[in-house]
């Protein structure tokens, strides 16, 4: 019996009404704003990071959304390693441009 002394009061479910997972329902607005921002034609760097960011937003809140991404932009930036492609990507447009390749 519901109410009784040493029951547990568990609500039935409604019938007709269905229950929506929050994280499955955030997962499917993110996918389908990606893909209308690549339709959109926007670089999918920028569609991808930005849906990310929109996302983390909502569901954890402003400071941990801009922790992890400073935090991420410092990472990147900090690693010696990937620093190389991008000049030598550099150093082939400079070289395009001055006549010599």
């Amino acid at each position: 019996l519901v109410g009784s002394p040493g029951s547990r009061d568990v609500a039935a479910p409604r019938v007709g009404r269905q229950v929506i997972d929050v994280g499955l329902l955030a997962g499917s607005l993110g996918f389908l704003a990606v893909i209308v921002l690549i339709l959109l034609e926007v670089p999918i760097g920028l569609a991808l990071g930005g849906v990310a960011f929109v996302g983390m937003y909502v569901m954890v809140g402003p400071q941990a959304t801009y922790g992890v991404v400073g935090g991420s932009l410092y990472e990147f930036a900090a690693n010696w390693s990937l620093s190389a492609l991008p000049l030598f990507i550099l150093m082939g447009a400079f070289l395009q441009h001055s006549g010599l390749a």
